[in-house]
C-alpha cells in the first residue's frame, strides 16, 4: 500500500512540474514569431486593402449557406462626411448671392 501512494504522490509531483513548466512557456511566449524579432516592441497592425468607388443605390445580396459559426476579421463604422441637415432655401443653389 505504500509503494502505491509514493508513486502516486511522484506522478502528481511530475504532473504538478509539468503543468506549471507549460503555464510558464505559454505566458512566456515559445520565442517565434513578432516577440522574438522586437522583444518589448508592441505589435503593428497590418494594412487592410481599401477600395473606393462612386456612391450608388442598390441591394446588397446576401447569401446563407451553411454551418458553424461565423465571426468578422474585422469591423469598421462608416461616417457620412456631411455633419449639416438639408434644409430647402428659397432660391436655386446656383443664383449668385
Amino acid at each position: 500500500m505504500r509503494i502505491i501512494a509514493r508513486r502516486s504522490v511522484g506522478v502528481l509531483i511530475i504532473l504538478a512540474l509539468m503543468g506549471a513548466g507549460g503555464s510558464y512557456a505559454l505566458r512566456r511566449g515559445t520565442g517565434t514569431g513578432l516577440r522574438a524579432a522586437q522583444p518589448g516592441a508592441p505589435p503593428q497592425p497590418q494594412a487592410v486593402p481599401v477600395a473606393a468607388t462612386t456612391v450608388g443605390r442598390r441591394d446588397v445580396p446576401i447569401y446563407l449557406d451553411g454551418l458553424g459559426t461565423v465571426q468578422a476579421y474585422f469591423t469598421v463604422t462608416v461616417h457620412s462626411q456631411i455633419t449639416a441637415r438639408a434644409i430647402p432655401c428659397g432660391f436655386p443653389m446656383s443664383a449668385p448671392p
